[in-house]
């Protein structure tokens, strides 16, 4: 887990942000083999003193036109429970801690993230979890996430239009 990113998407989600740039959960991210730890708080307010010295370089942005980049360089990813986050991380083949912002009313987002943890694709944890979540996390443990299978819509659409 040398490179961790972490990613809110479009949402504000502070106490994760929060809680990652705790100095205490910088000292485990450093204890498991964290070099690099990119960030991107969306609209919530980062801390912008980091922890000196680390041992970590740590990069915070907002928003990026996209964030493939960023999950492509990372080995593991910190992530909301938010489905395109979770798809766009699965598609890559990274392994996916997603946290739930269990603040939220009525959220949908962790019935989501509850079905993919169970079938093994993901693990899942919420904010007040997340250490404990991250000394336990075994990426050997992930699922695998199946390619889509892009012929399935069009041969639907050849029995439908026949004739």
């Amino acid at each position: 887990m040398d490179s961790i990113f972490v990613t809110v998407g479009t949402t504000r989600f502070d106490s994760l942000i929060d809680k990652i740039l705790d100095p205490s959960t910088i000292k485990l991210l450093q204890d498991i083999g964290c070099k690099k730890l990119t960030i991107q708080k969306g609209s919530s307010p980062a801390k912008t003193l980091i922890p000196q010295p680390t041992g970590i370089d740590v990069e915070v942005f907002d928003y990026a036109p996209t964030i493939i980049d960023h999950i492509e360089k990372a080995n593991f990813v910190i992530g909301h429970s938010g489905a395109g986050t979770i798809l766009d991380v699965l598609r890559c083949g990274k392994p996916l801690l997603v946290v739930i912002n269990d603040s939220l009313m009525d959220n949908h987002q962790t019935e989501l993230a509850d079905k993919l943890s169970a079938e093994g694709f993901l693990k899942s944890c919420t904010v007040d979890t997340l250490k404990s979540a991250l000394k336990s996390f075994n990426s050997d443990s992930i699922k695998k996430f199946p390619a889509p299978n892009l012929d399935t819509f069009p041969k639907f659409l050849d029995k439908v239009f026949q004739f």
